[in-house]
């Protein structure tokens, strides 16, 4: 009887534990760079399928007009490969519009907002990576201005 409860609980627990969607890593830092522009960036690693996914970003972006953002690949064992892909996401929408496929892994992507995207910080953004290769890495840096 004991070890049909004990069965039951771990079976429920099991049921009841919160799934994780996240693949790859993803580490966020913010910089004040004055003039009302904040840097934010996000260091990548891909898991071995080469993606990362379902990291929407959790820390205080500042509303306001997305002004720049820049992709650079790592170098050495952990470049990423040839032609991998991103998107960057706010409220399902790729806000880069598609430029982020086939990105090169030997030069960096910088892309302008002209005009700028207004984001009224009420969604996470997310950064979706995807053909990377296994435990490959790179950083995406955006800008935002206050309004």
């Amino acid at each position: 009887m004991k070890a049909r409860l004990i069965a039951f609980v771990a079976v429920l627990l099991l049921l009841t534990a919160p799934l994780v969607y996240a693949v790859g890593t993803v580490t966020f830092t913010s910089t004040n760079v004055g003039s009302g522009f904040v840097k934010y960036t996000v260091a990548w690693v891909s898991d071995a399928s080469g993606d990362v996914s379902g990291n929407a970003v959790q820390f205080n972006v500042i509303r306001g007009a997305l002004r720049q953002a820049q992709f650079t690949p790592d170098s050495g064992g952990t470049q990423p490969s040839d032609l991998y892909d991103a998107t960057f996401t706010f409220n399902g929408v790729d806000v880069l519009d598609g430029v982020a496929a086939n990105l090169s892994n030997s030069t960096s992507t910088i892309i302008m907002f002209d005009p700028p995207l207004f984001y009224d910080a009420t969604s996470n953004f997310d950064l979706v990576i995807s053909n990377a290769g296994n435990a490959k890495g790179g950083t995406f840096t955006f800008w935002i201005s206050a309004p």
